[in-house]
């Protein structure tokens, strides 16, 4: 239970309203219409998850984050899987460019010096398209390219609605 004084974080990649609309249409021919699609808005990249976050840790991962010097890069998601246990299907990067590597290690060292125990899981970076998914994984052949120009900080807002990603900053890559 996240408490007043606490916010669920992470930092992501959040692609243009472009991207995000390009990802849903690649993806809704291939699927049952019974699959329950992530909302556009909520499409995104996580780069890491922080989880419950209070004000003191909060401001310690933004000081970090505004020490990440890193270069604009392109990406292509053009890979679809899922990870079975935990019921999610994602769209993802067969090529992940050494830019993205970069990236990641930088924000996971910067928080990692801020008092954030990263995991030591290898990153697979992926946008999630649905959870609770119980299908075979579709064919897919589409590339959809993305030029990422920032990452961003993101709060996770549960409400009755089911749950909303707000963007609370953004950080330009170089």
């Amino acid at each position: 239970m996240v408490d007043a004084q606490t916010k669920r974080l992470f930092f992501a990649l959040y692609p243009s309203g472009t991207v995000r609309q390009a990802i849903i249409d690649s993806v809704t021919g291939n699927l049952s219409s019974s699959v329950k699609l992530v909302p556009r808005d909520n499409l995104h990249l996580t780069l890491l998850f922080m989880g419950a976050t209070n004000v003191s840790q909060q401001s310690a991962y933004l000081a970090a984050a505004n020490t990440i010097q890193a270069d604009q890069f392109d990406l292509e998601l053009n890979v679809v899987d899922q990870f079975s246990k935990a019921k999610v299907l994602w769209l993802g990067v067969q090529n992940v460019p050494e830019n993205l590597i970069s990236l990641h290690s930088r924000l996971s060292d910067a928080l990692q010096s801020a008092g954030f125990d990263s995991r030591t899981q290898a990153y697979r970076p992926h946008v999630t398209l649905a959870r609770n998914y119980r299908g075979q994984t579709p064919a897919y052949s589409d590339q959809i390219p993305w030029h990422v120009q920032s990452f961003s900080l993101m709060e996770s807002c549960g409400t009755d609605q089911g749950v909303r990603y707000n963007e609370l900053q953004r950080w330009p890559l170089n």
